[in-house]
């Protein structure tokens, strides 16, 4: 089962979530692992050296959260170090002043809390100097204690604390399949729902780049055909354009030809008329050309403008 969730964990890109599997599996099938938490790091320390004393084989991992603000105070390596645990067991000081906090830092390790957890009522030897009735009121502690913590978070009392430990102890196996199961769920969880948000917004995104290929389509669309109406007005103003000018231009010849030999009578010099006349028919067809040209000219650019050409110079 390890190396299917690393698998998995690692074809879902979810590399952390390979590396934490990982450590938890080596911290796992070590010796038993309790994580001991609390708002005071003094009050936490204290259950842990009492414990290590009575159950020198555990391993117990003290752990703090930040008691003003207590919902955000599970950092990353805080996490890991619970995930890592077969156990945890919540320290909370008898003479602690209960709310709020208490709650709200039980409810942000409701989830990754192992199944074994417990809440436990510590240095309840202070009762004697500050009470007249030290088990009265640690049975009233206890109760404020019992009325605040999450579902999931039982008390456990102190004299009772080195069996549930010895528990845990024996059937290390079966709490060590339980845990790695709890942890790989997590982890899988966590996994999908980050593959979920991605899927979703490539979803959202191939949605939107299909709403934009659509509309481009539309746009390019009307493009050609207004590119393709534009084409063949130009084309039939240059058309009929030209075909005029050819016009004009064949009757300027024949009217040219008809006109030539009574330009030549007026010239009696035929030396001088070898030379003149080149010039002179040059000078009239290169004039009208010219002009016949620039009027061409204007009337294709003022077709243009009617069917409004962008970037037409």
């Amino acid at each position: 089962m390890e190396r299917t969730v690393e698998t998995t964990l690692g074809s879902a890109g979810d590399f952390a979530g390979a590396a934490v599997w990982r450590q938890t599996c080596r911290e796992l099938a070590s010796a038993v692992r309790i994580a001991v938490l609390g708002l005071e790091g003094e009050t936490a320390s204290r259950l842990a050296r009492r414990l290590r004393e009575t159950h020198p084989r555990v391993a117990f991992v003290v752990l703090t959260l930040d008691a003003e603000d207590p919902e955000q105070a599970a950092s990353i390596g805080m996490e890991d170090a619970v995930l890592s645990a077969h156990a945890s067991l919540w320290a909370t000081p008898v003479t602690a002043a209960l709310g709020a906090r208490e709650r709200q830092a039980l409810q942000s390790l409701q989830r990754i809390a192992p199944a074994h957890r417990g809440v436990v009522l510590t240095d309840t030897q202070l009762l004697e100097r500050i009470s007249d009735d030290p088990e009265a009121e640690f049975d009233r502690v206890r109760a404020r204690l019992s009325a605040i913590t999450p579902e999931g978070w039982p008390l456990v009392a102190p004299d009772e604390l080195g069996e549930w430990i010895d528990v845990l102890v024996q059937n290390r196996g079966s709490v060590t399949r339980e845990r790695r199961v709890g942890v790989a769920r997590i982890l899988l969880d966590d996994a999908r729902a980050r593959t979920d948000v991605s899927l979703a917004e490539s979803e959202a995104a191939v949605k939107h780049s299909e709403e934009l290929l659509a509309a481009e389509d539309v746009v390019l669309e009307d493009a050609r055909r207004r590119g393709e109406r534009i084409a063949a007005h130009l084309l039939a103003s240059m058309r009929t354009r030209t075909e005029a000018l050819i016009v004009d231009l064949r009757t300027f010849l024949t009217d040219l030809e008809k006109d030539l030999d009574a330009q030549i009578a007026e010239v009696p010099d035929t030396a001088t008329l070898r030379r003149v006349l080149p010039h002179w028919l040059d000078h009239v067809a290169e004039d009208w050309i010219g002009r016949h040209l620039a009027d061409w000219r204007a009337g294709v650019l003022k077709d243009i403008a009617d069917v409004r050409v962008d970037g037409w110079p």
